[in-house]
């Protein structure tokens, strides 16, 4: 094998080596930036999980409350209407 040879195929093979090389930081990119967009849609996730159980605490309390409304109105409303027939 002559010198000029050796020399070619050492360049190819740098060359190859370097084309590698960049393919896997190109890789490690796209990796790294994926896990970050899968970190902050965990963060969003939490978010939204912790927005969901506000909104079913208040809603519980809004029931809560309307049913109590609802009951004191009713015992309200039968006592008068108890009450006027036997005032006649």
């Amino acid at each position: 094998m002559s010198l000029t040879t050796l020399f070619g195929k050492l360049q190819e093979h740098e060359m190859e080596l370097q084309r590698l090389n960049q393919n896997e930081e190109t890789d490690k990119r796209k990796r790294s930036i994926a896990l970050k967009a899968f970190s902050s849609m965990q963060e969003e996730e939490e978010d939204d999980e912790e927005d969901f159980s506000l909104f079913v605490k208040k809603f519980h309390k809004f029931v809560k409350n309307r049913r109590m409304e609802r009951s004191h109105n009713f015992n309200n409303g039968k006592k008068s209407q108890e009450v006027s027939p036997t005032l006649k």
